[in-house]
């Protein structure tokens, strides 16, 4: 999927339909750590929203350590970094979204496999 084809998905804020259409571009195109995004501009003009819009966008996937961000460079495509989804999973069971037996469960099938 070239940056051309992209589109804003139903429902949410402008802002997540932008993280998940950045999202679907990395997938789509075979994107591997260290490539280089192209610009928050591109996207913008590409997906009809304005500037600011993905650059919120880029700071929460940049937040989520999904990509790579700095003054005066391009977004880049992170290395997964196990620290977001341990805060996560910690968050989830210390407020009773989930519990201790569920972690247990998804930590089992995922060694299965």
């Amino acid at each position: 999927m070239s940056a051309a084809s992209l589109r804003l998905v139903e429902g949410g804020s402008l802002v997540d339909q932008a993280v998940h259409a950045v999202r679907t571009h990395i997938r789509t195109n075979d994107m591997k750590v260290g490539d280089t995004l192209p610009s928050e501009g591109h996207f913008a003009t590409e997906l009809g929203v304005s500037r600011p819009v993905l650059r919120e966008a880029f700071g929460a996937l940049a937040a989520l350590r999904l990509i790579d961000v700095g003054n005066g460079r391009r977004a880049r495509v992170a290395a997964i970094d196990g620290s977001v989804m341990a805060t996560s999973l910690d968050h989830a069971v210390a407020t009773a979204q989930i519990s201790m037996v569920q972690i247990w469960d998804v930590r089992r099938t995922l060694e299965l496999r």
